[in-house]
This record gives C-alpha cells, sequence and structure tokens, in this order.
C-alpha cells in the first residue's frame, strides 16, 4: 500500500477472491520467464510473515516495513531487489511501480508487479508480486500488508478486481537473475508427497532424470523452493517417512531401485545405494511404513507385484518376492496401524487392493475397490483416522476420490473432482487433511487440500518454487 496513513491495511475483508478449479499456467514475461519464476520463489519463500519477520534472507522486515507504515511496496520492491532488479525510482509508495521502467500495460506476466487503484499523479492503494496467469482470465499474486497485515496469497479476478481493489496495470522487472537450475524441474514426471510434522515432502523426477525437493511446512504456511538434488537418471519415485527421517525409494534408467534419506533434524542428506535383493526391471514403486519398517510395492518388469521390508531399527532388509503373477501398471499404498493396504490399477484400468497384516503375518488377496472404476491412469493412497483417500487419474486426465473406511469396513464411491488434466498423482495426510498433488500436462505441480474435519475441499493451485513449464 501507499505511506499515505489514511490508506489501511487490506482486511480479511477484502479477501482473496477464490481460486477456481482452473489450473494455474504460468506464461513468460518481459524480463525472462525464469527472472520471473525466481521472484515469484523469493516471495513465497516470505509467505506468512509480517512487517518484523525475520525474512528469507535472514534480515528483519522489508525495507522501511518496520516503521509501522502501510508496507506493500516495500514488500514488492524488496522481493525484486533479491532477485537483483534494478529498483532504482521505486518508494514506499506503490504508485512508484506505476512509473518505474517502462510503465504500466495491460499484458500481466509473471514476476510482475500489479498496482491497484492508480489516480495518475504517483498514487495507488496497493501493489503485489503476479505469480501466475491464469487460464480463465484471473491473476494470481502474492502481496505484503495484506490478508490481516501479512504476505498472503491474493488473486485477481477476471474483471480485474482484488476485492474492491481494481487493477490499474502491470509493471515489469528491469533486469533481475535466472537463479534456477539450468534444466528445472518444468516438464515434471513421476512425483511423490511424505508428511513429517507438519512438513510435506515432495520428491519430484524432472524432465532431465533428476530428483528436485520442495518443501511445504503447513504449520508456518512457508514452502521451499525446488532444489535440484542430483544428476541421477529416474523413472519412478516414492518415499515413507519413519520419525523425523524421509527414507526416498526410486527406480533408475536401469530398472533397478534405489535409496537415500533426507534426515531433517540433522539436515543431512545421504547419497542414492541399492535397495538389497537385486531388483531389476521395475516399474514403478510405492513406500509406506509401520513400526520403523518401510514396505516396499514393486511392480517387476512382467508387471507382477514384489515386495521387500527395511527395517530401520535392525538395519536389515529382506529381499524381494514375487507376491503374484497379476498384469498391474500402477501402485500405491498406506499403513493404518500395522496393517499395509496396498493398491494398484491392473492391465483392465480397474483399480483393486490387498492387505498385508503384519501382526497376524498374513497377506489378503486382490479385490476391486467399489465404486467401478475404470481406465485408471495412476493412483494415490493416503490415510488418516482410520480412512483411506484414493486419489486416481481417470482416463480423460481428470482427479477422481473414494474413501475407505477400514474401521466399519463401508467405501464411498468414484465421485469425479474436477475436469483437469493430470499425469502423476500422489498425496500425503497431516492430521484430518489430505494433501494431494498432481503433475498436469504442462510439467507443473499443483496442490489441493481435502479437510476432513471441515468436510471441504479447496481448489487446484500452484505449489511455489518455480516448477513451470
Amino acid at each position: 500500500m501507499s505511506a499515505r496513513k489514511s490508506h489501511r491495511v487490506l482486511s480479511a475483508a477484502l479477501a482473496i477472491a477464490a481460486l477456481t478449479g482452473t489450473l494455474l499456467l504460468a506464461e513468460t514475461g518481459a524480463a525472462s520467464a525464469s527472472v520471473g519464476t525466481t521472484i515469484v520463489g523469493i516471495a513465497a519463500a516470505n509467505l506468512g510473515n509480517g512487517p518484523s519477520s525475520t525474512n528469507s534472507a535472514g534480515g528483519t522486515g522489508y525495507y522501511t516495513s518496520t516503521n509501522g507504515e502501510s508496507w506493500c511496496a516495500d514488500f514488492a520492491k524488496w522481493v525484486w531487489a533479491q532477485d537483483g532488479v534494478d529498483v532504482t525510482g521505486i518508494t514506499a509508495g506503490a504508485g512508484s511501480f506505476a512509473t518505474y521502467g517502462a510503465g504500466m500495460h495491460q499484458t500481466p506476466q509473471v514476476g510482475d508487479a500489479a498496482i491497484f487503484n492508480y489516480n495518475g499523479a504517483g498514487y495507488a492503494d496497493h501493489v503485489s508480486i503476479v505469480t501466475s496467469v491464469n487460464s480463465d482470465g484471473s491473476v494470481s499474486t502474492i502481496g505484503g500488508n495484506q490478508g490481516g497485515g501479512m504476505v498472503t496469497r491474493g488473486s485477481i479476478s477476471a474483471s480485474g478486481y482484488y476485492g474492491s481493489q481494481r487493477v490499474s496495470g502491470y509493471t515489469s522487472p528491469v533486469g533481475g537473475r535466472d537463479t534456477t537450475p539450468s534444466t528445472s524441474a518444468s516438464g515434471a514426471g513421476a512425483l511423490s508427497a511424505s508428511a513429517t510434522g507438519s512438513t510435506v515432502h515432495l520428491e519430484l523426477v524432472g524432465s532431465d532424470g533428476a530428483q528436485y525437493n520442495n518443501d511445504g511446512d503447513y504449520g508456518s504456511g512457508h514452502w521451499s523452493t525446488w532444489t535440484k538434488m542430483d544428476s541421477s537418471n529416474l523413472r519412478s519415485i516414492t518415499s515413507a517417512s519413519i520419525g523425523n527421517v524421509d527414507h526416498i525409494f526410486a527406480v533408475a534408467a536401469d530398472g533397478a531401485v534405489y535409496t537415500r534419506d533426507a534426515d531433517y533434524s540433522a539436515g543431512t542428506w545421504s547419497n542414492w545405494t541399492a535397495v538389497p535383493g537385486a531388483a531389476s526391471g521395475a516399474k514403478a514403486i510405492s513406500a509406506s511404513a509401520s513400526n520403523g519398517v518401510v514396505h516396499l510395492s514393486l511392480i517387476g518388469s512382467d508387471g507382477a507385484l514384489y515386495d521387500n521390508e527395511g527395517n530401520y531399527t535392525t538395519g536389515a532388509w529382506s529381499t524381494w518376492t514375487k507376491m503374484d503373477t497379476s498384469s498391474l501398471t500402477s501402485i500405491t499404498s498406506a499403513t493404518i496401524g500395522n496393517v499395509n493396504h496396498i493398491y494398484a490399477i491392473a492391465a483392465d484400468g480397474a483399480v483393486y487392493s490387498r492387505d498385508v497384516d503384519y501382526n497376524a503375518g498374513t497377506w489378503g488377496n486382490w479385490t476391486a475397490v467399489p465404486g467401478g472404476a475404470s481406465g485408471g491412469k495412476a493412483v494415490s493412497a493416503s490415510a488418516s483416522n482410520g480412512v483411506v483417500h484414493l486419489s486416481l487419474i481417470g482416463s480423460d486426465g481428470a482427479l477422481y476420490d473414494n474413501e475407505g473406511n477400514y474401521t466399519t469396513g463401508a467405501w464411498s464411491t468414484w465421485t469425479k473432482m474436477d475436469t483437469s488434466n493430470l499425469k502423476s498423482i500422489t498425496s500425503a495426510t497431516i492430521g484430518n487433511v489430505n494433501h494431494i498433488y498432481a503433475v498436469a500436462a504442462d510439467g507443473a505441480v499443483y496442490t489441493r487440500d481435502a479437510d476432513y474435519n471441515a468436510g471441504t475441499w479447496n481448489n487446484w493451485t500452484a505449489v511455489p518454487g518455480g516448477a513451470s513449464a
């Protein structure tokens, strides 16, 4: 907002307009798309901060935001400056963005400043950073001094309004650095999610086959950014957490299975090592954990299910054991207590389930998941409060949901949740909220939540960090 005292903090009543279910599609900008993406990553790293919070660079606040002034311009200027943008001429007043550089234009690009209620004489009510330009005509933003006086997300409607504020135009940054990896997480393929505490750990196979990591802390609302972790050549990835250690498993181009650990207590990552048991020709893999043991479910080159167990208390692994002669195309799993519930899409496109009860030492047979799914492309499972939440990509690329209550034995049915176009899906629960993540046809990563306490689903939004096509 402008430094003029009569203009107050944008209240929650002005509010972030609801995002539609349409997936967000980032466009290129006057600055390069990678510079815009880097700007967005910096802005996202400060979500939830106030005017005197520790910023993502380790300092306090944003320029003079700690002085009690309206500080939206301070924040937008600071974000640009962190990326090396020339911010000469930008002041603590939002209107200074309107006269910056080449001035305002009407075609928003990622990383641009959005200026609201500009009076033509150097004054504007508010400024924020464009994070995506959407196919429905809306524009997603991150801004300071909004949503209760914090750094929050916002949405400009297709008609050009953020709450009661009308967008006057957009200004593009001059200069800036491309700090994204030389091969970014765009064109993403396989995706995995696991959770420790209030944080979801996302593992992504990029278009280059390398592993990328991004962590979202749902306690603070902060995301890190997509970080390239190696130069490996992977084609399937999964993960499971025990305590505060995330155990990551991947099928590499040679068809073998490898693992590495991220210890979030120590802040260390191990290197890739082969999982004992000599798997080869693997197609897809899933991991779940109970009682200090990771349960690996693998689709072999023959389409059959193979099982391997890693006990992280004793350090012992079993070996790859062929469990059937089925013909599977996608696999996932979730544990409730000491029972591992495995789900797979078979060659007929239907979804099947079988259970491993580690207390009883027994395996059930494959049975069809109720609800009549067919043509499924990929499936993900997560669990909370005795219920498994299945997320399925249908033959049309849309998300379908089904819930299995293992306390009552009741299932719901496959319900179409949107008309998106997805190619990979994963999920993880924190409390009774299921966080769903998907790679869309544009190669970008999106998320939506199902809050089972409130009985609500939100819409797809882009995962911060710049994994965009």
